[in-house]
């Protein structure tokens, strides 16, 4: 099993992201969804959340488990982009 990237990240609460995950098992491609949650401008815990028919949460849990430090490293530059963004929305909204 292994990761091949994470899309559509978003901000479903204050301190918490989710984003689409592809991982791919024997050649094919499994989806499933992560939660991020997040201190300041970095992931501290990620947990599974949702996954497709071929895909089982215990397979994303055990997976995460395994690579929970590199995953937080692979996540940190979006994360990062996407606070900013946050930050930018926020304070656009008390410039006038």
């Amino acid at each position: 099993m292994e990761l091949l990237e994470v899309i559509n990240l978003r901000m479903i609460d204050r301190n918490v992201a989710a984003g689409e995950a592809i991982f791919v098992i024997d050649g094919r491609e499994h989806r499933g969804e992560l939660l991020f949650y997040l201190q300041s401008d970095y992931c501290v815990g990620i947990r599974a959340n949702r996954c497709g028919p071929d895909l089982k949460l215990e397979q994303i849990e055990e997976y995460i488990i395994n690579n929970k430090s590199r995953l937080k490293r692979f996540i940190n530059p979006q994360v990062q982009k996407l606070r900013q963004e946050q930050r930018e929305a926020i304070a656009k909204l008390y410039e006038d």
